[in-house]
Formats: C-alpha cells, structure tokens, sequence
C-alpha cells in the first residue's frame, strides 16, 4: 500500500468521497490513540462501524445492522443488513461488508492475492443482491487486512499487494497504512501494516 492514501473512486460513487475520506481519518485518529492496538484485526462489524462513524463525521447519517427482506433461494426472510449510509448530498447506499485477512509470504503471488480479494469482494455484492425493496444503490464492501510473513519484507509483501489491487475490478479502492505496522501477540510471525477498502456498486 503506498504511503499516503489515494481514493480511487468511479464517477457513480463520487457522492462517496467525504465519507471515506472520514473513514480514513477515523482510523487515522485511533491508531494515534491506540497504536498498540489498532482496529485492523478487529471484527468486520468493527469496522462497519467505523465507516457508519465516517458518514456522520462527513454529514449524513446512516443505520447498522437493521432489518430487510433478502432472498434465500425463492424464499423471502428477515435478515440484517450491514449498514445503510445517506450522503449530506442525500444519495443513499445499502452495504453488505466482508473482511478478511490476506497471508502474504515469500511463496505469495500476486495472483493468489488478487483471487482472494476477488472473491470476498463477489461474496459481497452476493449478499447485497439479495436485498429486496431497496431504490438506494447497492454496494458490496470488503476490507482487506494483509497479514504480512516476517520471512518476507514488507516492500516485497506491499508491492504484491498493490498490483493485486491494481488487478482487482473494483468502484472503489482505498489503502490506509498505519505509521507503525502492528504485531499482534498470539500472532508474532506476522505483521499487519494497514487495511484497504474494497467497494463494488451491484
């Protein structure tokens, strides 16, 4: 991931921008609160969380987890969606979110990188199709956390990442990397410098 952040962002998405530009800082700011503990490996309704926070922050609003209709089969059932997001521009977003983390070691390819990004980030436009009666724009989230192999340096292991990334069909695509890439205790062979987020519009 490069060392500063750039959105990059499909005209469809534009109305976006503010709020994840927010999303941004919002993780910039507990990094600097918490370094030792930054909010990369939390759980995926963690940082659903956050990008809610992120839409207020940049003057909308938005809902988590709330009620819908979704189609199982031909069937339908009440289930949660993530989170629903309305612009200060009163666009209106529905998301369904993945996260994962992404193993990177000297035996990595970009290719394997980039299946798997792919294929979380499809998971999630599955989930958000499945939404019934919703007139705002769909959007499958995923957050991406490479979960980088001391055996192999960080350079290597980002410059893998970022033409994953770059291979990677997407409406929106935002690196963050945190100052100091965490170490996580029960996990000591590995590093996790940042997280990006994936965005693709149904």
């Amino acid at each position: 991931m490069p060392k500063e952040s750039k959105l990059t962002i499909s005209p469809s998405l534009k109305a976006l921008s503010d709020v994840i530009a927010e999303w941004n800082e919002l993780i910039m700011k507990y990094v600097e609160e918490f370094p030792d503990d930054p909010p990369l490996w939390s759980t995926e309704r963690a940082n659903v969380g956050i990008l809610a926070a992120a839409a207020w922050k940049a003057g909308g609003l938005s809902l988590e987890e709330y009620d819908a209709e979704k189609l199982k089969g031909k069937k339908r059932k009440k289930r949660r969606v993530d989170l629903f997001i309305r612009t200060a521009n009163k666009r209106e977003f529905v998301c369904e979110a993945k996260q994962a983390l992404i193993r990177i070691d000297p035996k990595t390819k970009v290719g394997d990188v980039h299946k798997e990004i792919d294929a979380w980030l499809s998971e999630a436009v599955t989930d958000v199709r499945r939404i019934e009666g919703e007139e705002a724009c769909r959007l499958g989230v995923f957050f991406a956390i490479p979960r980088v192999s001391t055996k192999i340096t960080m350079k290597d292991a980002l410059d893998i990442f970022n033409k994953a990334m770059k291979q990677t069909e997407a409406d929106l695509k935002l690196p963050v990397l945190i100052p100091k890439s965490a170490k996580w205790a029960d996990d000591p062979q590995y590093l996790y410098p940042g997280v990006t987020l994936f965005g693709r519009k149904v």
